[in-house]
């Protein structure tokens, strides 16, 4: 564990002749859970993203007003988000 922890590239453990699991520092460890959480969040971003297209292309002559509507929000946000106040 030491040496694993004073070399950047880690430890490769072995059964067999077949890696099967790896020894890295904790920082290296961080930071792989943080790019597997940012895309994990660009995948969720893509699917959404995917079917709001979908969505829009079934129902194209849908206002966003309507959307809105359909979606419980009140008339008064509608407007306001329609027509900003600078």
């Amino acid at each position: 564990m030491q040496w694993a922890s004073e070399n950047p590239d880690g430890v490769v453990v072995e059964v067999r002749g077949k890696p099967k699991a790896a020894i890295i520092t904790y920082t290296e460890y961080e930071e792989f859970l943080r790019l597997r959480k940012q895309e994990q969040k660009r995948k969720a971003l893509a699917a959404l993203d995917a079917l709001r297209k979908e969505v829009g292309r079934q129902n194209s002559n849908v206002t966003a007003a309507d959307a809105y509507r359909q979606a419980g929000f009140h008339n008064d946000l509608i407007q306001e988000m329609q027509n900003p106040k600078p």
